[in-house]
């Protein structure tokens, strides 16, 4: 099969979220300077937007991972760090939404303690780049109107390991990802079995 290499797929919504309340909150600003004679509520609201707007973009960059798939596993490579899935232990992969992952991790961390299930839900996306909601700066306000976007129906991919350990990746071209990944999966077992 040779070498694919996969780039996770970037999404911008806290970016958005701060750029479309921006000129709300500034216009907001500048009727209170009006009403008040004072400028210090446009200066309080101009430092706020922009302390957003930076936190915004530092969490929609901050995670960028690069997925490289051949016939013996998957590396993933991320800052100099890599980690390796050896092929046979791959069970399968599907493509999968941002809802549909929220529910899957949810429940399988039923019956855990807090902690439990967040080191839990960290360990399924600790490769994947798109929030899927658990995790945003709206603490979940939106997160329907996201989930319906035609970009987040079945973004992600859901990748199965024989040791019962699920990844959720996010490559730019999830639906051949899925393709290569079901494909060597199923060819390494072939011959682990020796068909």
């Amino acid at each position: 099969m040779g070498i694919r290499k996969f780039h996770t797929r970037r999404v911008w919504h806290n970016t958005q979220l701060v750029i479309w309340l921006a000129p709300l909150l500034l216009l907001a600003g500048v009727i209170s300077v009006t009403l008040l004679d004072t400028f210090s509520y446009m200066i309080a609201i101009t430092v706020l937007c922009a302390v957003a707007a930076v936190i915004a973009l530092v969490r929609d960059v901050r995670k960028r991972y690069v997925y490289v798939l051949d016939d013996e596993g998957l590396h993933i490579e991320k800052d100099g760090q890599a980690e390796y899935v050896p092929m046979i232990e791959v069970v399968d992969a599907s493509l999968i939404d941002r809802a549909a992952a929220r529910e899957y991790i949810k429940s399988r961390s039923q019956g855990m303690s807090k902690a439990q299930a967040r080191l839990r839900y960290l360990a399924y996306i600790r490769f994947c780049s798109v929030d899927i909601g658990r995790s945003s700066l709206t603490g979940g306000l939106g997160r329907s109107l996201i989930d319906r976007l035609p970009e987040a129906r079945h973004d992600l991919v859901l990748m199965r390991l024989k040791d019962g350990t699920d990844l959720l990746l996010s490559p730019d071209y999830n639906q051949e990802m899925v393709t290569s990944l079901s494909k060597n999966a199923r060819r390494s077992s072939d011959l682990a079995q020796g068909k």
